[in-house]
């Protein structure tokens, strides 16, 4: 069974945020990264994704959700940077919602990162 990017994001949420302990966890899909077997998965400290406070950056593979079965998986970044299979476009549901966050940054609230208390790590 195949998996559409929202059903493999809200896959790789449930996975990673529960026990998030590295600042406020984040899920970047401004832009939706893929090539034809899985979706790439750009998570971390909002801190860092949004603000660009280098102090919560984490380094480790990059979390992928295959499209048949959804399951995850993981990928060296410098393996994900490198493929030429790879490809990227603008996520247009973020693009065209009328509920971006409130900092303008321009995520959706219901579905990226928690804008409410940050945690410390």
């Amino acid at each position: 069974m195949s998996v559409t990017y929202e059903e493999a994001q809200e896959v790789v949420r449930e996975r990673f945020e529960r026990g998030w302990a590295h600042g406020t966890f984040c899920l970047d899909d401004r832009v939706i990264v893929e090539n034809e077997e899985f979706y790439v998965f750009s998570i971390g400290a909002r801190e860092f994704i949004i603000d660009g406070d280098d102090s919560y950056a984490i380094v480790g593979g990059v979390p992928i959700a295959y499209k048949k079965g959804g399951q995850i998986g993981s990928r060296p970044s410098v393996g994900i940077a490198t493929d030429p299979s790879i490809r990227s476009r603008p996520d247009l549901i973020r693009l065209y919602s009328s509920d971006p966050w409130p900092d303008g940054s321009g995520f959706i609230q219901r579905r990226r990162c928690d804008w409410g208390s940050r945690s410390s790590g």
